[in-house]
């Protein structure tokens, strides 16, 4: 048996698999294991593919979305960072790291200081 190169699941005459084939076999196998997301549900073969590009996003940092957005069929990194980004642990980490420095003043009131407000 030869193994496709160009796609990443295919079927023994490297055809691409038929989508719905593969979801009724993961949810069959994932019934079976009795996987629940943490949404309290069980896991589609589609929350695999969204929790793969959302580690890679972690993992890769800012300098891999476009290959990322390119692996996955994005046409630019936008979609992939409105759908994926705002889910990592790292982003929201970093998004209230820059919310705090914003809002952080230039240099802290000391008891008995009038501030202008």
């Amino acid at each position: 048996m030869r193994i496709s190169r160009s796609l990443i699941l295919s079927a023994h005459d490297e055809q691409p698999r038929n989508p719905t084939c593969l979801s009724k076999q993961w949810a069959s196998l994932s019934a079976s294991w009795g996987l629940i997301g943490t949404q309290g549900r069980r896991i589609t073969f589609h929350d695999l593919r969204h929790s793969a590009i959302t580690a890679a996003i972690e993992a890769g940092g800012d300098g891999e979305v476009e290959n990322i957005a390119s692996n996955v069929g994005h046409s630019d990194v936008t979609m992939t960072l409105n759908t994926y980004g705002s889910e990592t642990s790292a982003g929201k980490r970093r998004s209230a790291r820059q919310a705090g420095e914003y809002m952080r003043p230039a240099s802290r009131p000391r008891k008995g200081d009038h501030v202008n407000a």
